[in-house]
């Protein structure tokens, strides 16, 4: 059985909405500046937002989990909708 049908699907999926988050970022004033892993732990952004400059810093361990919550949701309601069930 492949299985790349599906993993295309799902990186589509969060290739779109990774450009629609960084759009609604863009919307709201929001430029990135620089992105950098320092460690291997911590993952570094700085933006502008509203002419101020941060720094924001990431924990990755946090940021994947945070990413399988998302695909594991998509996946669900890829199965509801594929069984036509709504709950």
């Amino acid at each position: 059985m492949s299985y790349r049908p599906m993993l295309d699907t799902v990186s589509m999926w969060a290739e779109r909405k990774h450009h629609e988050y960084r759009s609604q970022f863009g919307r709201m004033g929001g430029k990135i500046h620089v992105q950098k892993t320092t460690d291997g732990f911590l993952y570094a952004v700085v933006v502008t937002i509203r002419g101020r400059q941060e720094e924001c810093l990431y924990n990755v361990s946090h940021i994947k989990a945070e990413c399988q919550v998302r695909l594991n949701n998509y996946l669900y309601d890829a199965k509801q909708q594929a069984t036509g069930r709504v709950e």
